[in-house]
C-alpha cells in the first residue's frame, strides 16, 4: 500500500512541475501528505475538539498553499504539558487508514519552545517532534534542519560559501 501510494505521490508531483515548468516536487508533497495524514487521524480521535490550526496548514483549509515541514496548532481546553501532547499524538498517530503512512511511535519527543505565553494559556506552548515515514521504505525521519545549515546550504548552492 505504501509504495503505491508514494507513486501517486510522485506521479501528482511531476504532473504539477510538468505544468509549472520546475523541478517535481516529490518532497513537498510527501511531507504534506504525511501532515494531512496526521489531521485526518486526529478528526478520527477525542482530541479532534482540543487544537485550533494555524500557519501555513491552515492557509491550505482555504486554497492558500504554500510549502510547510510542519502543522502549528493551539491547544483549547486541553493540557499543554509534554505527558499530554505526547499521549495525544500517540493516540492520533494509533488510528488505523489506508494511506501509507506510518507513525514510528517510539520516536516522540516534546520539548518546551522558547516562545512567550499566550493569554490563552498560562504555559509557553510546546513543540511536539514526532517521527515519521511517509512511505512503507527503509526507516527514514522527516526532519527540519537547523537555521545555520540550512543557510549554509543556501550559501553553497549560491556559490557564497567562503568555508569551500
Amino acid at each position: 500500500m505504501g509504495d503505491e501510494v508514494f507513486r501517486r505521490l510522485q506521479s501528482a508531483a511531476r504532473s504539477a512541475a510538468a505544468k509549472a515548468g520546475t523541478g517535481a516536487p516529490t518532497q513537498e508533497y510527501l511531507i504534506r501528505h504525511t501532515l494531512e495524514s496526521f489531521l485526518d487521524r486526529l478528526t478520527r480521535t477525542a482530541h479532534a475538539e482540543g487544537f485550533v490550526l494555524k500557519g501555513a496548514i491552515l492557509l491550505a483549509a482555504y486554497g492558500v498553499r504554500r510549502p510547510t515541514r510542519d502543522a502549528d496548532a493551539n491547544a483549547v481546553g486541553a493540557d499543554v504539558t509534554a505527558d499530554h501532547l505526547v499521549a495525544a499524538a500517540h493516540d492520533i498517530a494509533a488510528v488505523e487508514t489506508d494511506d501509507g503512512v506510518v507513525f514510528d511511535l517510539d520516536r516522540s519527543a516534546c520539548r518546551r519552545s522558547a516562545s512567550t505565553p499566550t493569554t490563552h494559556s498560562p504555559q509557553p506552548p510546546g513543540r511536539l517532534r514526532h517521527a515519521l515515514r511517509p512511505h512503507e521504505r527503509p526507516r527514514q525521519t522527516t526532519r527540519q534542519p537547523s537555521t545555520h545549515r540550512r543557510h549554509r546550504d543556501q550559501r553553497r548552492r549560491k556559490g557564497d560559501d567562503p568555508t569551500r
